[in-house]
């Protein structure tokens, strides 16, 4: 509710043309209502920022840790520094985030994230659906109202579809390669790391190097098919 009356007052205080050509619509929304204070809405915006990254970054390295404890991610990825933190997780999702804000031109980064996000989206509500008509006795901590999952299949399919119809461009493309090539490094990862004996010493070395082992709970993670034997003498 909050988030929705803070739009309204945008567009209830400016103009279109000034929203449009605005690069902080915050900064210029306290601007014309309290001129003297334009400095309060510039720490608050980068404190909203700083605070959207860090959790950003943060659910992305546990995404990694969950999915390396099923055998999809590499094994690193599910091990723990004594902080009980998946730091190579960590470290994963700041240097793709590095890498997604190296373009200067904001506009390709929201359209390359954000018709990528959806796409990713959409898969997962469709399974979450799947799931409640083929296992509903299953147990659910937490159970979605089928409205809010049927609005956000038709929100999804809305946002990918409606860019792509109204204007198609070469970028589009580009998006769908990108997204066909990450499912090939994953397809290619995965295999690597179930039948590759180097996968097993690469995370060995890795091990070392950031001071990790695996979590607490063993028998979640998937087994190693190649076990590197290693003999401590004294």
């Amino acid at each position: 509710m909050l988030y929705l009356l803070t739009n309204v007052s945008f567009v209830a205080v400016l103009t279109s043309e000034e929203i449009i050509s605005s690069d902080s619509v915050a900064v210029t929304w306290m601007n014309r209502v309290f001129p003297s204070m334009q400095w309060i809405i510039s720490l608050l915006t980068s404190a909203f920022l700083f605070g959207s990254v860090s959790c950003g970054i943060v659910s992305a390295s546990r995404m990694f840790f969950v999915a390396s404890q099923d055998g999809q991610f590499p094994f690193i990825y599910s091990m723990l520094n004594d902080h009980h933190s998946p730091v190579v997780a960590d470290i994963q999702a700041v240097i793709l985030s590095s890498v997604g804000i190296i373009s200067s031109n904001m506009i390709y980064l929201v359209k390359y994230v954000g018709l990528g996000a959806w796409c990713l989206n959409l898969p997962n509500m469709i399974g979450l659906l799947k799931l409640r008509y083929q296992n509903p006795d299953l147990p659910r901590p937490y159970k979605v109202r089928l409205l809010f999952l049927f609005g956000s299949i038709a929100s999804s399919l809305f946002l990918i579809l409606t860019p792509v119809i109204q204007s198609p461009s070469t970028e589009h493309v580009y998006q769908v390669v990108f997204l066909f090539c990450g499912l090939l490094c994953y397809w290619l990862q995965a295999y690597l790391n179930r039948h590759g004996v180097c996968f097993n010493r690469i995370t060995c070395y890795w091990q070392l190097l950031f001071n990790v082992s695996p979590s607490e709970h063993p028998e979640k993670l998937i087994p190693s098919l190649n076990p590197i034997k290693v003999e401590v003498t004294a």
